[in-house]
C-alpha cells in the first residue's frame, strides 16, 4: 500500500472511530509481513497532516497507554502501536517539558569494617546506574576471578594473578564497541552486532549474530537485556517484522531491538521500536526507558519523547517533555513515578535557557508537577544531576557552579530547598553517608582543571573543605596506537567519568579511585573532619585503560598480559 492510500485509510478510520479522549486500537491480520519503512521527509509530514486534521496537539494532551492509542493499520504497517494525544485539557502541556544532562547516585558492593581496618575491604561491583541493574563495562569482577577485555581479546586470570584465558574472542570491529557482562561463570561479550557467551575456561557456549548493533546491555538477576539498533535507509530498506511499536512523533531514523534472554535457559523474548537517533536508555527492576528528540510543529520546539515499557517489554506509554534529554542520568524512576530534568532552549525566555524538573504519574499516565522556576542563573544549563530517594540535586554552570536540592517527597509540589555557589561545575555527583551525616563528591572543572569536591547535605549544602585540584602535568591530550588507527585522548575521559571511577565507603572514610591516564591510577581518601578533606591515598602505575576493584584488603587491576595486585 503506497503512503497517500495508508493516509486515507488511517482518515477514514480515525473520522469513522474517533469518538472520546482515546485513540482506538485496530488490529491487522496476523501474519509476518516485510515493513516498506517510506522516506522520512513523507513520514513526518504525514503525521503533521494527520494532527492538523484530527486537532490533535500533543504538547497540550494526555500521555496514555499504548493499549489504548495504536492507530489504524494495514498490512504493510501490522500492528504499528503509535501515540496519538488527543485530550486537551490535561496532560503535558509545552510547559511541562525539558532536556537534560546529569548523573546519579551509584550503589557499590561493599563490605563494611571497623575504622582502620582494611583486610577485609570490599567494594567490586563496577559502577551502576540502579541498584540490582548490572551495566557492561571493559572488566568485571566476582571474587573468584578477573575479567578483562581489550582490543577484541578476553583475558581471566585468578586472584594470584595467574592468567588463565588469553584469547581472540572477536576481530572484526574490535575497536568499534566492546563490553562484557558475567553471571555463573559465564562471560557475556558484545561487539558491534554479536553476542558471545564463553564459559570461565574460555570455551565458547553460544554464539549469536545480530542485524543490529548493541547500544546497551543491563543484567537483571538471571536476565540479560540487550537493546540494540540498526540504521534505516528510509529509500531502500526492507525489514521483517511481526510488531513494531512507534512514538508516532519522531522520524524514524533506526529501528531499535528491545530483547530479554533468560541466561539460564537462553529463552528469548524480542519487540522492536521504530523511533529517531538518540536512543538513550534508562532501566530499573522495574521498568526500560527508550529517550528520543522529535520536533514539535505545533509549538516550533524540540521535544523528547520518553517511551516506557515494563521489565516482560510490555508498552507502557509515551511521556513528552520539550527540549531533549543528554544522557540517560536524567531520567530517574522512584515509586511509579517518572522524574526527568532538563535544559529548554528557548529565545523567548531571558538568558535562552530554562532548566526544569518534571514528574509524571506511571499507572495514571498523567503529570503530577513540573517545577520550571530557580534552577540556575541566568543563562546557566544543567551540567549534573543526582536523584537520591525523594531528593534530587542539580548543578548548573556558565560561570559560577550553583548546587540545588529539591525536596520530592511531595510529587505534585516539588521545592527547591537550598543552592550553593561556587567556581567551577561539577560534572558528576555521588551521594554517601559517614556517621549518619549525608555528603555529596562532586567531580568537575574549573579554570580548564579537574576538581574533586565534597559538600555537606545540609540547609545550605555547605562546601567542606576546598576544591582539590589534579596536578597540570596529569592533565594533558595524548595520542596511542591501538594496533590499527592512533586514537586521541585525555584526562578528562578519565578522571570525571563514573564508569571507570571506584568508590569505596567504611565507618570512617569515603575512598575515590580513576585513572589520571593511561598509564596512571590515583585513589584519594575523603576524610571529612580534616582540614583538607581530600588527599591522595594510592597512586599506581599501569599500561592501558583499566578498572580497579577492590577485595578484602587487595586492590586488582587487570591489564593485557597481567594483573596488577596490591595492598589496599
Amino acid at each position: 500500500m503506497k503512503l497517500n492510500e495508508f493516509n486515507k485509510k488511517l482518515k477514514k478510520e480515525f473520522n469513522e472511530n474517533y469518538n472520546s479522549d482515546d485513540s482506538l486500537v485496530v488490529k491487522s491480520k496476523r501474519k509476518r509481513m516485510a515493513i516498506r519503512l517510506i522516506p522520512v521527509y513523507a513520514l513526518s509530514l504525514a503525521c503533521i497532516a494527520i494532527a492538523i486534521v484530527f486537532g490533535i496537539r500533543y504538547g497540550v494532551s494526555k500521555p496514555v497507554s499504548y493499549e489504548k492509542q495504536d492507530i489504524a493499520q494495514d498490512e504493510n504497517y501490522r500492528e504499528l502501536s503509535s501515540i496519538s494525544f488527543s485530550d486537551l485539557k490535561g496532560y503535558i502541556s509545552y510547559e511541562r517539558s525539558t532536556q537534560i544532562s546529569a548523573t546519579v547516585p551509584i550503589d557499590v558492593e561493599t563490605t563494611a569494617v571497623a575504622p582502620g581496618s582494611k583486610d577485609l575491604a570490599t567494594s567490586y561491583e563496577t559502577n551502576n546506574q540502579e541498584e540490582g541493574v548490572i551495566e557492561a563495562d571493559i572488566a568485571k569482577f566476582d571474587g573468584k576471578y578477573c575479567y578483562y577485555l581489550y582490543a577484541g581479546y578476553l583475558y581471566i586470570y585468578d586472584l594470584s594473578g595467574n592468567q588463565l584465558v588469553n584469547k581472540v574472542v572477536f576481530t572484526k570491529g574490535a575497536h568499534i564497541y566492546e563490553k562484557m557482562q558475567i553471571y555463573n561463570n559465564r562471560v557475556i561479550i558484545y561487539n558491534y552486532n554479536d553476542l558471545y557467551i564463553y564459559t570461565f575456561d574460555g570455551e565458547l557456549k553460544e554464539e549469536i549474530h545480530k542485524h543490529y548493533h548493541l547500544v546497551e546491555s543491563r543484567i537483571i538477576d538471571n536476565t540479560l537485556y540487550v537493546i540494540a539498533r540498526q540504521f534505516i535507509d528510509v529509500y531502500n530498506d526492507e525489514i521483517e517484522s511481526d510488531k513494531i511499536y512507534y512514538d508516532k512523533l519522531t522520524s524514524i531514523s533506526f529501528i531499535y531491538s528491545l530483547e530479554k534472554i533468560n541466561l539460564d535457559t537462553l529463552e528469548e523474548k524480542e519487540v522492536e521500536f521504530a523511533s529517531g537517533y538518540d536512543g538513550i536508555i534508562y532501566m530499573n527492576q522495574n521498568y526500560m526507558v527508550l529517550s528520543n528528540q522529535a520536533y514539535s510543529n505545533s509549538l516550533c520546539k524540540t521535544v523528547t519523547l520518553n517511551s516506557v515499557f515494563n521489565i516482560d517489554l510490555e508498552p507502557i506509554g509515551v511521556f513528552v517533555v520539550e527540549g531533549t534529554i543528554l544522557d540517560q542520568y536524567s531520567i530517574d524512576i522512584y515509586q511509579d513515578t517518572l522524574r526527568v530534568v532538563s535544559t529548554l532552549n528557548d529565545s523567548s525566555i531571558e538568558g535562552y535557557v530554562r532548566n526544569e524538573l518534571t514528574i509524571f504519574d506511571l499507572k495514571e499516565l498523567s503529570t503530577l508537577s513540573c517545577l520550571k522556576e530557580g534552577i540556575g542563573l541566568v543563562g546557566e544549563r544543567v551540567k549534573s544531576v543526582t536523584f537520591k530517594d525523594l531528593y534530587c540535586f542539580i548543578v548548573t554552570f556558565r560561570t559560577t557552579d550553583p548546587l540545588y536540592e529539591i525536596d520530592l517527597t511531595d510529587s505534585k509540589n516539588p521545592i527547591i530547598v537550598d543552592a550553593l555557589h561556587v567556581e567551577g561545575y561539577s560534572s558528576y555527583l555521588k551521594a554517601f553517608m559517614i556517621n549518619d551525616t549525608e555528603y555529596l563528591f562532586g567531580a568537575g572543572y574549573i579554570s580548564n582543571q579537574i576538581k574533586y569536591s565534597i559538600y555537606l547535605n545540609d540547609k545550605e549544602n555547605t562546601q567542606v573543605g576546598s576544591d582539590y585540584l589534579l596536578l597540570d602535568g596529569e592533565q594533558v591530550n595524548y595520542r596511542y596506537y591501538d594496533g590499527s588507527n592512533w586514537v586521541y585522548s585525555g584526562i578528562c575521559d578519565y578522571a570525571v567519568n563514573p564508569h571507570a571511577m571506584f568508590f569505596y565507603l567504611d565507618n570512617e572514610y569515603f575512598y575515590v579511585g580513576a585513572p589520571m591516564n593511561r598509564t596512571l591510577y590515583k585513589i584519594f581518601i575523603v576524610d571529612v573532619n580534616s582540614s583538607t578533606v581530600i588527599e591522595e591515598y594510592k597512586s599506581i602505575e599501569t599500561e592501558g585503560e583499566t578498572r580497579l576493584f577492590l577485595y578484602q584488603g587487595k586492590v586488582y587491576l587487570p591489564q593485557k598480559d597481567k594483573l596488577i595486585i596490591e595492598d589496599f
